[in-house]
């Protein structure tokens, strides 16, 4: 007894006595435990383990995927003196050749060693034998990828050297050691070979092939387009060129073929149409129109900088489904233009239009759009202008300009218009006869192109089913002004209306200043659309590009705000004079209303600076950032020191005029251009707002003017804190010492003298001052004579002028004579002057300098009691009122800040003049109490109660000195006072509007900051009389009229006068239009940015124009049929009233059309409207009956002897006819008709005599054939040399050559046949025959023999045939042969023969002699003959089908998908050997 041994792992739980069940074909989910194999009803989760007696195992998951990465063992262990055998059931893994992958392996040893390896589909049905009685199965897998996994079985049987499996049918085992194998013959298998089957189940015919089987042999019958005696060679149909020669790309395939038209072509491949449209439609992301049942206007489209159109820039356009292009003015109103001027575009035609095929259309039946998307490519809208396709798109417009017109064109805006399948009026009658063509209008601002493409085979409008005086298809186009002209009117509506119509077969024009010249390519047209100078810039465009490029966000820092007053500004040393830049050259951006112009005076480390606007009254209108400021009083040059002369500034040679030429250049491409096209040119404030937002404006807010402090006569100094006081010091003494921003140091020194003719009185002034900032040039200067300075720069003398001259960023100039004025990089500036011998200056700075001065000027912190700092540190107390007295200043505070040595920048430094020694300082109260009662007097009238002039009058008994330094304090408060006198801020509405005949109440306030906003006082500045303000800033605006009207807001504090410019917009819209004030129908700019705009008016039904005062007039849309007169009714009302149509049309006066009688179906079989009547044509195979034009009979086909081959047989059919081949001769009876051919397959285990042979031969080429031929059991005993034949029901008793037919005639489509043949007895002499044909050649036509039993008794060679013949496809034919017994005599022969026919030899003859035949291409087609013998008919523009027998709107017949398939299916029994073969095909 065997024992059976088993290891279980981790079994899955089960109750005492439970037995789990288990479908092999259950698949498990991957988060249930893998599932390895069942046995003795215990089941693994893991897989692997101990295995004994008999059983199967499978792969993890089984029949499911098996998981990578695992790794299983197993062991079957059989009795002692067996040994196991295993067979492979089936098996699926992954591996290449190597079996690294996933493999199956098999050990006769308890170690890893494999002596088979398997991981291949063909190890499926291999045994294998252990070596003893111990086998070791191993399974891996990888993660790389994973099948079904393996099935095997196993048993254990005693051990027998050699073979162990039992070969069934004679056949041989052979053992391969490890295992073993039967050797089956052909005819057999399983692995015993107990089957015998035939060679034909092994599917030796590929491709479709039909297998024919024999003894250990076959024969394959291949498929149309195989080849080969396995059907395995392709027939390369593409050596025949069946496709367009020339749009048509042959591309052989398995079996077949396919025409492929070419890129940029449209079609079936043997006809292909040029596709010349841009791609359209939903696809990419086109909007249409859809179904409109009225004419229609599209939505107004606004190119973003214009368009330009002859020599008029226009702003919005829009396309009617008439296929014209309208361009708007402003209050133009829209209307579809459904018909073209009847005579063309004439120069007095007033509406800019691109005809690009214009004629009544009619979309209200469902049939045909128009697609349309708009593509800006200029960023300033979101059309278009990230798709990869529309960048494309973008591209091939720009090479097809260029390849017209020979420019470099990059398009900014593009509108793509597409008309697809468009029917004519009336659509109802024109469905199937539409119109597709394409316009493409684009333009980059300054250029303008329209491409015009039809699709070709795609213009389809019948004007032969028009009113020929309606025929007026237009192309070309007119600028609708005669001021810069643009007009032109193809010639081709000089041509004929077929022609006319079909501009898709016309070669096509290109356009230049309405000069066309042949595009030398057929239906494609373009137009250039702009006529202006070669120098136009689009001012728009020009901006935005601008705009676009020039970002500089910085540019509202490191620039000081513009001084609010134009005296603020000329005393404040950072700007200058605005106009200075013109002796240069150079003219600055125009603001209307403008006074005056400051200018930063020097440029920022990035080169920017600001402008500064003011008006009449001083007060700033605005001030503009400019990215480039132009400093051209910085040039280059270079110093040379003469001397005799000291320093002279040399311009370096060829250099000055060609800087200022780029200096300019770049000046007015960075700011000024901009803002002339932005602002001044556009007549868009919203290309203006671009400007500004580039160029910020300034309204001096945070504008801080410069502290500005004065030292003058016998010396009295104001401190930068506004503290007065004298210092009679004698000396050399530091008037300031201050860091600037950048850690430079500021030193400005002072040298004193004794003052008077002789140097001896006890006050003293300033003889020289010096002044250096960080390691710039010491600028010193010196007394020449009572009234003028020398100036030295670094100890050499410098000569000034009145023009300003920049050194090592330290700039010189005199702004009057008498001065001379330095300007430091700091900002900080003096200004000297000398006036009876004594130097006056004046020093500013910055607030950029607060807590970082020290010296005689004091400590710059806005706090008056801490000016007095000693040089020590010690502070002189003052309580901010009364300063200290002179003496205390003096001894304590002035003499302190006397020069050293070591930081000395005077030349001589520390010289006190030859009297030093003896000097004694005289002091205010003292001079004042010791002056007699008569200088006294003197002195006051010339000072009156100021103490400087006082002081020095009385010291040094010089009125001239005295007034000198009265002068200068003067100048030094009105300096002051223009510093801080800021114009107050108005508050209120710059926007204004009104309609005509309303009123506008505004109220004007200022700023409730400013300290003199109690004493504002406001004023308008306008000439109008429709606005007026009070003094208390109340405003009443009441226009009348659309006239122009500019007004300012004027304010007044008493110090300074500011303004707010008005932007007044008015409406006048009439007869109850509303207005629309976000849109503007017009701009106009006037003084000090104010402005004057008209708002658009949206018009009531009925009026039109600016102001709606227009009765909008449908009369001016050409709305009648051409001839008809139109008549206006009035507004409110839109109508109007079309006379009657024209005699023999019908319609409304405003569609006038040829009444349809096809629509009533008076034809037969096919009708064509023409205009008064119709015609009548027939299908192919069918002529008109002479009798009864309306109807049509059949052509009887067969009367021409030679419209089929030799061997063939015509039969007439309705609409066509048939050609057959006769009785024993095969083929296409149109093309060759032969004896067939047979090819004999023995069929084994047949028992005969001698010699004997059974032959059963079946040989097919034809397409889509499937047929099915039942044979029931036949049992043949025969003698030496008979042959069986399958015979029909036939009773014949012949002598020696007889032969037997019965031939059943059939031609009819859809025809179902029976043929019944009973039991029949046939005794024949010799070389006796007996034949059933049946031949068919018709369509769908299935037809049924029935063979019954038969017995036949045949004498010596005899012979029997059944032959079946099919030439037609889609053919179902069933024969079924009963039970035959059949007892032959010698050489006897039995045979089944199905055989078609095909085309050999050279066809070219006979098809030509069918052309010169009958008339088989109707309609006036042209016959002829291709290089297959095709007959192939050229039709006319109006026909189409193989014979010219289709109008152009008839569709041709489709392949149903349901149409019946023939089905072979065949089973043979012979004797007790069973030939089964069940096969089902589908033929192409």
């Amino acid at each position: 007894m065997q024992i059976l041994y088993v290891n279980v792992y981790r079994v899955m739980p089960l109750q005492v006595g439970e037995v789990p069940t288990f479908d092999s074909t259950v698949f498990l989910s991957p988060h249930f435990p893998v599932l390895c194999g069942v046995l003795n009803y215990a089941v693994r989760e893991s897989c692997g383990g101990n295995l004994s007696a008999d059983g199967w195992l499978t792969s993890p998951g089984y029949p499911h995927f098996y998981e990578g990465n695992v790794d299983c063992l197993w062991d079957v262990t059989a009795p002692a003196g067996n040994v196991v055998a295993l067979s492979v059931m089936d098996f699926d893994l992954y591996d290449v050749d190597s079996c690294w992958n996933s493999w199956l392996g098999l050990g006769y040893l308890q170690t890893s060693q494999r002596e088979i390896t398997m991981c291949h589909a063909t190890d499926e049905g291999r045994t294998f034998v252990s070596a003893s009685n111990f086998l070791r199965i191993l399974f891996h897998t990888t993660t790389f990828e994973t099948r079904r996994g393996f099935n095997v079985t196993w048993k254990t049987q005693d051990h027998k050297l050699g073979c162990i499996i039992s070969c069934k049918n004679g056949q041989k085992c052979i053992d391969k050691i490890s295992y073993s194998e039967c050797n089956c013959s052909v005819g057999s298998i399983e692995q015993d070979c107990e089957i015998d089957i035939s060679v034909c189940a092994t599917n030796p015919c590929k491709n479709g092939g039909t297998c024919v089987d024999g003894v250990k042999n076959e024969s394959c019958i291949c498929r149309q387009g195989w080849t080969g005696e396995k059907c395995t060679d392709d027939v390369d149909e593409c050596l025949s060129n069946p496709c367009n020669p020339h749009r048509a790309i042959c591309t052989n395939t398995n079996g077949s073929y396919a025409c492929i038209c070419k890129e940029g072509y449209f079609g079936d491949g043997v006809t292909c149409n040029e596709f010349r449209l841009f791609p359209f439609g939903d696809e990419v992301g086109d909007d249409h129109i859809g179904t409109r049942q009225d004419d229609f206007t599209s939505i107004i489209f606004t190119p973003p900088f214009g368009i330009p159109f002859g020599s008029t820039m226009f702003y919005n356009l829009y396309f009617t489904d008439n296929g014209a292009i309208i361009f708007l003015k402003n209050g133009d109103a829209c209307f579809p233009y459904p018909n073209p001027p009847s005579a063309g575009f004439q120069e007095d035609y007033h509406t800019a239009t691109i005809a690009v095929f214009w004629d009544d259309a009619d979309l209200s039946r469902e049939v045909g759009d128009v697609f349309y998307q708009e593509y800006d490519y200029t960023g300033k809208t979101n059309h278009g202008q990230s798709s990869k396709d529309h960048a494309e798109l973008r591209w091939k417009i720009e090479q097809q300009v260029h390849k017209n017109f020979s420019i470099n064109f990059n398009a900014t805006w593009i509108l793509k218009v597409t008309w697809n399948e468009v029917p004519a009026v009336p659509a109802i009658s024109n469905l199937h006869n539409t119109n597709t063509f394409q316009a493409v209008l684009t333009t980059d601002g300054r250029q303008t192109f329209c491409l015009i493409q039809f699709m070709e085979g795609k213009m389809l409008w019948r004007p032969e089913s028009r009113d020929p005086n309606a025929n007026h298809a237009l192309i070309g186009y007119h600028s609708g002004s005669s001021t810069g002209l643009m007009m032109y009117n193809d010639q081709i509506i000089e041509e004929i209306d077929s022609r006319r119509y079909r501009p898709d077969k016309s070669n096509g024009r290109i356009v230049q200043n309405g000069s066309p010249t042949d595009m030398q390519a057929e239906g494609r047209w373009a137009f250039r659309l702009e006529n202006h100078q070669a120098s136009f810039k689009n001012p728009r465009q020009e901006c935005w590009n601008w705009y676009s490029h020039d970002y500089s966000p910085w540019l509202q820092f490191w620039n000081s705000p513009c001084p609010c007053t134009w005296e603020q500004g000329l005393s404040d040393p950072r700007f200058v004079s605005g106009s200075t830049i013109h002796q240069f050259g150079f003219h600055e951006p125009n603001v209307p209303g403008t006074r005056w112009i400051l200018q930063s005076q020097w440029s920022n480390w990035r080169g920017s600076g600001i402008r500064c606007y003011y008006n009449h009254w001083g007060s700033i209108l605005t001030g503009r950032i400019e990215r480039f400021l132009p400093t051209p009083w910085n040039q280059p040059f270079q110093w040379i020191w003469n001397s005799r002369t000291g320093w002279i500034r040399t311009f370096i040679s060829n250099q000055r005029e060609h800087w200022l030429m780029e200096q300019r250049e770049k000046y007015y491409e960075s700011d000024v251009h901009p803002h002339e096209n932005c602002c001044l040119r556009s007549g868009n404030l919203e290309f203006c707002e671009y400007y500004v937002q580039r160029r910020p404006s300034d309204f001096c807010i945070n504008y801080t003017p410069f502290i500005f402090t004065a030292v003058f006569g016998d010396p009295h100094l104001i401190t930068l804190d506004g503290v007065s006081y004298t210092f009679n010091g004698l000396g050399d003494f530091i008037i300031l010492h201050a860091n600037t921003t950048t850690g430079a140091l500021l030193k400005i020194h002072g040298r004193t003298q004794q003052a008077g003719p002789f140097q001896n009185l006890s006050a003293t002034n300033f003889v020289t001052l010096a002044a250096k900032e960080g390691d710039g040039p010491t600028v010193e200067w010196r007394m020449s004579g009572d009234d003028s300075t020398i100036i030295f720069l670094d100890g050499h003398s410098f000569n000034v002028t009145d023009e300003q001259v920049p050194m090592n960023e330290t700039l010189f100039w005199r702004p009057v004579p008498s001065a001379v004025m330095v300007s430091f990089p700091s900002g900080a500036s003096i200004n000297v002057t000398a006036e009876a011998a004594a130097l006056q200056f004046t020093i500013s700075l910055s607030s950029d300098f607060y807590n970082k001065t020290r010296g005689l000027l004091g400590v710059f912190n806005k706090h008056q009691k801490d000016d007095f700092v000693a040089r020590n540190g010690t502070v002189i107390p003052f309580n901010g009122d009364k300063p200290p007295d002179e003496k205390t200043l003096y001894y304590d505070f002035g003499v302190s800040w006397e020069v050293t040595a070591e930081e000395a920048i005077l030349e001589s430094a520390g010289n006190k003049g030859r009297s030093a020694s003896l000097y004694e300082p005289s002091f205010l109260n003292d001079v004042i109490d010791s002056a007699s009662a008569a200088e006294k007097q003197m002195a006051q009238e010339i000072c009156g109660n100021e103490p400087f002039c006082l002081f020095d009058t009385l010291t040094t008994n010089n009125t001239a000195f005295g007034l000198a330094t009265f002068k200068a304090n003067m100048n030094l408060e009105k300096t002051k006072r223009s510093q801080n006198a800021f114009p107050p801020n108005i508050t209120g509405k710059s926007i204004l509007q009104c309609a005509i005949s309303e009123k506008v109440l505004i109220t004007y306030e200022t700023d409730e900051m400013d300290v003199d906003s109690a004493n504002v006082t406001f004023t308008l500045n306008t000439t109008s009389t429709d606005i007026n303000m009070t003094a208390s800033g109340k405003l009443t605006w009441n226009p009348t009229s659309l006239e122009p009207v500019f007004a300012i807001v004027l304010a007044n504090n008493g110090n300074a006068t500011s303004q707010l410019a008005l932007t007044l917009i008015v409406c006048g819209c009439k007869n109850n239009g509303t207005c629309d004030y976000d849109k503007r129908s017009s701009v106009e700019v006037g003084e000090s940015n104010s402005f004057f705009l008209v708002a658009s008016c949206d018009c009531t039904q009925g009026y039109t124009g600016l102001d709606c005062s227009k009765d909008l007039n449908p009369c001016e849309n050409n709305p009648c049929f051409p001839g008809v007169n139109c008549i206006d009714i009035p507004a409110p009302s839109l109508d109007f009233k079309c006379g009657s149509c024209p005699d023999g049309l019908s319609g409304n006066g405003s569609k006038c059309f040829d009444f349809d009688e096809c629509l009533h179906n008076p034809c037969e079989q096919r009708c064509d409207n023409i205009h008064g009547g119709y015609n009548c044509s027939c299908d192919a195979g069918y002529i008109v009956d002479p009798s009864n034009r309306s109807r049509c009979v059949d052509v009887d086909e067969c009367e021409n002897s030679q419209l089929c081959v030799e061997n063939a047989v015509c039969t007439n059919l309705r609409g066509t006819y048939t050609c057959t081949c006769q009785e024993g001769f095969l083929g296409n009876g149109s093309i060759s008709c032969k004896a067939p051919r047979e090819t004999t397959i023995n069929v084994p285990d047949v028992q005969l005599g001698s010699s004997a042979t059974t032959p059963l031969a079946h040989t097919t080429s034809t397409v889509t054939e499937e047929t099915t031929i039942s044979v029931p059991d036949t049992t043949t005993q025969l003698s030496s040399s008979a042959t069986t034949h399958l015979v029909p029901d036939t009773t014949t008793q012949m002598g020696s050559s007889a032969t037997t037919h019965l031939v059943p005639p059939t031609s009819t489509a859809t025809e179902e046949t029976t043929i019944s043949v009973p039991d029949t007895t046939t005794q024949l002499g010799p070389s006796a025959a007996t034949h059933l044909v049946h031949t068919t050649s018709t369509a769908t036509e299935e037809t049924t023999v029935s063979v019954p039993d038969t017995t036949t008794q045949l004498g010596s060679s005899s012979a029997t045939h059944l032959v079946l013949t099919t030439s037609t496809g889609t053919e179902e034919t069933t024969i079924i042969v009963p039970d035959t017994t059949t007892q032959l005599g010698p050489s006897a022969a039995t045979h089944l023969v199905h055989t078609t026919s095909t085309t050999t030899g050279n066809c070219n003859e006979k098809c030509q002699k069918k052309c010169t035949g009958i008339d088989l291409c109707q309609n006036g087609g042209t016959c002829s003959c291709d290089a297959t013998c095709t007959i192939t008919c050229s039709c006319g523009s109006s026909y189409k089908g193989s014979r010219c027998e289709m109008g152009v709107n008839t569709f041709p017949a489709v392949l149903r998908q349901d149409a019946p398939k023939v089905i072979f299916d065949m089973t043979v029994k012979f004797g007790s050997a069973d030939l089964e073969k069940s096969k089902q095909e589908t033929m192409v």
